[in-house]
């Protein structure tokens, strides 16, 4: 019944978010926890425009965002579950 509400949830965001930053979930989703620059060497997209959809991902409840503990200056970025 919870897998059912996230995936709903799921598909109401994904009407109403850009295509970066769905490319950039799809990523998140598919490669597990993963930082900002591997994202943007994954993507091929500008870091403002890769920092742009994690905000929006992050507002929009579909990823979180965790302390990277091998380097602090680094955030790793993974769904939610």
């Amino acid at each position: 019944m919870i897998a059912e509400a996230v995936v709903k949830q799921e598909l109401d965001v994904s009407r109403s978010i850009p295509p970066s930053a769905k490319t950039v979930y799809n990523l998140i989703k598919n490669q597990g926890p993963i930082t900002a620059k591997d994202i943007q060497n994954g993507c091929k997209l500008a870091p403002r425009t890769v920092r742009y959809a994690l905000k929006i991902l992050l507002d929009a409840h579909l990823i979180q965002r965790l302390p990277n503990l091998q380097d602090m200056r680094q955030n790793i970025y993974r769904t939610i579950n």
